[in-house]
């Protein structure tokens, strides 16, 4: 969902010279990724996970997963998922957490580097636009609405 969401903001990403690449670990559901056009950019496969390692991109084990799943933020963001069209697959390795890493022109610089704690969790497109140097205001609709969480539940204002 997240990804549906950046992408909603490539205009201005590209308005700012923001080149955007998005690197997956497996071909599983793939096809209805891009069918479903869930990200504008490009698309790399990394197939033995080495950007993921190098970046520090950890995975759950299976009692941090389940726990993960059983978690409100965890519920409240696979709604606004749904909500906006984005079903999750039940197939490949749902363990595997991501994270955004940004880079100046060349790749001198990094600009940007976060590391997911867990499948819910996102940096705010503030920051990122903060992180890049974009003074615009990010467009309402690439906001997804922002739980109120305290320990047992979630609820969006």
């Amino acid at each position: 969902h997240y990804l549906k969401l950046l992408t909603k903001l490539k205009p201005k990403l590209d308005a700012h010279g923001v080149r955007t690449v998005a690197i997956g670990y497996e071909e599983i559901g793939l096809d209805n990724f891009q069918e479903g056009n869930f990200f504008g950019g490009e698309l790399f496969i990394d197939y033995g996970k080495t950007a993921h390692s190098t970046l520090g991109f950890t995975r759950l084990n299976m009692f941090t997963g389940i726990y993960t799943m059983l978690k409100s933020k965890m519920w409240q963001a696979t709604n606004e998922a749904k909500k906006d069209g984005v079903e999750g697959l039940t197939i490949g390795d749902r363990f595997q957490n991501g994270g955004m890493l940004a880079v100046s022109a060349g790749g001198k610089d990094v600009l940007l580097k976060y590391i997911q704690s867990g499948p819910e969790e996102h940096m705010s497109f503030e920051d990122v636009f903060k992180a890049l140097g974009i003074e615009d205001s990010v467009p309402d609709e690439a906001m997804a609405p922002a739980p109120q969480c305290d320990t047992d539940v979630c609820k969006l204002k």
